[in-house]
This record gives C-alpha cells, structure tokens and sequence, in this order.
C-alpha cells in the first residue's frame, strides 16, 4: 500500500513538473529574445542644445519597437505557470476526495483574491474553501496563509494571475521601462577639475597627479515610466564643452495597469517562477 502511493504521489506531480519545466522553456525564450533585440541597438539618444534657453535636452530615438513575439513569450510563460497552479489545486482535491467525498470540478483551481478591496479573514476562508473544496483542513488554512492578493505576502502569485487573465484575451504589451539610464561620460572634463585642485591645494599635493582618475560613467534615471520616441528623458543646464558620450541603457518590463510592476521582464519571470516553485514546494506534502 505504501509504495502504492509513493507511485501516485510522483504520479500527481508529474503534471507539475512539465508544466514548470515548459514555463522555463519560455523563459529562455523570453531571455533570448532580448539579447537579439539589444544586439539590433533599437535606441539611441539625440542630444539636443538650445542656445536661447542656455538647455541641454536628451531625447529618446526609437529605431525599432519591443518585437511583439516578447508578449507573446511573455504569456506563454505566465499562463504555464498559473496552470501549475491549478493542477496543483486539482491534486490536492483529488487526493482527499476519499475523505471528504468531494471531486474536484470545474470550479476547481488556485484560489486569488481579485477583488479590488483588501480581503477580511472570512473573505479569505471562503475564496480557500471554494477553490480548494474538498481539499484536507491543514491544506485549506495553509492555503489562507499564503495570502495571494496585491501586496500581500502572496503578491507575486496575485501578479502572475493577473498576467495570466490578459494574456487569455490578448497579447501582454511590453515596452521599455522604467530602469533605463543615460550613462554621461565626464571623464576628461573631471580629470582636469581634479587635477586642478590637486594643484591649488597643497593638502592633496602629496597625491600626485598622476592618480589614475576612474572613467566610470553617472547613470541618471530619466523621469519617464515607460518610454517611447521622442520623449524627453531629461534636461540639463547647457555648459560650454562637456565631455559627452551618451549611451541609453534600457530595460524591458510588461506595461499593463491591471498588472503595475516595476521589474524587468526576466527578474520578473523568474520571481514569478520562485513563487509558484515554493509554492508547489509548500504543498507537496499533502499529494
């Protein structure tokens, strides 16, 4: 009997297993994309100098768009992942249902709390015993506490849900995001500044100025969410000849206000896939 069931057990996991494993499939997908897209140099910065206004402008020139076969990996990848989830609900009926004399249904699946109102303890207990009906008592309140809404300690659950409803009806639109950086190379211009202080004062004197002086580029943010061509990414005081080497160094994120985040795409996925792992992780016992 007992190796009966260790048979079933790794059985009722197999299902789990290959959707995870095609879910990274499409990871990689997504990974590889990405570097093709960056390797094509899809953007670049135009600076532009107003005299009259004494400004310096850095503009954003899209050469080529985000390539939608990103939003569709991006999709692929959360709709096998939020279905890892669902089996895992489907199993954990099924294995109870000789002692609860419920079978899992239709409406079986991981329970998500979509509301927009945060949910109270009794909420929460009846989205649980909906979902999982028929599931062991220890697996119900362990399902309760995992908390799978927006902020809550299941947030990356609540998110990879919301994900999963877009792409059910469209393609996630993914754009550039938020941690792209201008990189201003200063370099020659603050070489001399240093060197001029070395040499009016005589506290920094003993350094010499043959101290290697570091060619390390400022990143600066620019004040843009999401970016597209010809926005402004920010402005600055025009001063006469700095020693510029713009570089715009962009990151790719889902764009969705249904599904707000501010991670790129692949750090995304893969805590998407973390949260589903520890998920699937916490419940193995009871399979």
């Amino acid at each position: 009997m007992t190796g009966g069931y260790v048979v079933l057990a790794q059985d009722r996991t197999r299902t789990l297993v290959s959707k995870f494993e095609r879910a990274h499939r499409h990871i990689n997908e997504v990974n590889a994309e990405i570097r093709r897209f960056h390797e094509r140099h899809p953007y670049s910065v135009v600076v532009q100098e107003n005299q009259e206004l004494k400004m310096r402008r850095f503009v954003l020139q899209v050469n080529e768009p985000v390539p939608e076969e990103l939003g569709l990996a991006v999709g692929d990848a959360a709709h096998n992942l939020r279905s890892c989830l669902d089996h895992l609900a489907w199993q954990l009926v099924e294995v109870n249902k000789h002692v609860s004399g419920v079978a899992p249904d239709q409406n079986t699946s991981w329970p998500v709390w979509r509301k927009e109102r945060p949910p109270t303890s009794a909420d929460t207990k009846a989205l649980v015993g909906g979902k999982l009906k028929g599931a062991h008592p220890d697996v119900l309140q362990l399902a309760q506490d995992m908390d799978t809404r927006e902020g809550g300690g299941g947030h990356h659950v609540w998110l990879l849900d919301k994900l999963d409803l877009i792409d059910k009806h469209r393609v996630p639109l993914v754009t550039t995001s938020t941690n792209s950086v201008v990189n201003l190379d200063f370099s020659a211009q603050d070489r001399m500044i240093f060197e001029g202080m070395i040499a009016n004062n005589p506290d920094l004197r003993e350094f010499g100025t043959t101290v290697p002086f570091p060619t390390v580029s400022y990143g600066i943010i620019p004040a843009v969410t999401h970016v597209n061509h010809g926005d402004v990414l920010f402005s600055e005081p025009l001063e006469p000849d700095p020693s510029l080497n713009p570089e715009f160094i962009f990151d790719v994120s889902v764009d969705e206000a249904t599904a707000p985040t501010t991670e790129p795409v692949l750090p995304l996925l893969v805590h998407l896939a973390e949260a589903v792992r520890g998920t699937i992780e916490a419940f193995t016992p009871y399979i």
